[in-house]
């Protein structure tokens, strides 16, 4: 019974935000369901409305996240799912390293409509093998998305994929990537994607429901 009032105080709560968000173009409809640990109601949410995309604020790995871990949300996503970390209202030159896959393809997609909503500009990047470089690749990866307007680069370079990825960053204000690709991993962002955390720069970390294979993410 005590639960009650709060869930309605959070749904007052959450109409003023759809409120002042529906002045724009998007469209807001909140949800307040009451459930003894939160994850486990975003899930039923999420089976029950079925979304395109689910987004989540970031939590340190290890730290808890609505009863659960962000890695553990990452190992096992409902649906296609961006966690975010920073802020972006600044970020008007973003990075995308992209591997092929599905998650290039919601990576991309993500920082697509981002960049339109914002007037930033893109850099897709595509780390391969020493000797094996072609920007035609990213082309391959990723498809006609390569040739959005707000795509201003194609960058294909190779060597030791955090190194690069961390030198591409620094002309960047925020990136956008997914999380590792490799089945059964401990850790859902990967060797490269640890490791790019640490620049402490705003990012969308996003993967899908279905995994993909990868070697080197």
């Amino acid at each position: 019974a005590t639960e009650q009032p709060q869930a309605r105080a959070r749904r007052r709560e959450l109409d003023a935000v759809a409120t002042q968000v529906s002045r724009g173009r998007a469209r807001v409809r909140p949800v307040v369901t009451v459930a003894r640990r939160g994850w486990d109601a975003i899930v039923e949410t999420v089976r029950r409305e079925d979304p395109a995309l689910l987004v989540l604020a970031w939590r340190r790995p290890g730290w808890d996240v609505l009863g659960t871990t962000i890695e553990a949300i990452l190992r096992d996503p409902p649906c296609d799912i961006a966690v975010v970390r920073g802020s972006f209202a600044r970020a008007r030159r973003i990075l995308v390293p992209v591997r092929g896959g599905r998650y290039a393809h919601l990576a991309v997609a993500i920082a697509v409509g981002f960049a339109r909503r914002r007037d930033a500009s893109l850099t897709l990047l595509h780390v391969t093998e020493p000797d094996r470089r072609s920007p035609l690749g990213i082309y391959r990866l990723i498809g006609d998305m390569a040739f959005d307007p707000r795509v201003e680069q194609l960058v294909s370079r190779s060597g030791d994929p955090a190194e690069v990825i961390a030198e591409e960053l620094e002309r960047n204000d925020a990136m956008v990537f997914g999380a590792t690709g490799r089945e059964g991993a401990g850790d859902q962002l990967g060797p490269v994607g640890a490791a790019l955390m640490g620049s402490g720069k705003p990012a969308f970390i996003v993967r899908t429901r279905t995994p993909v294979a990868s070697t080197v993410f």
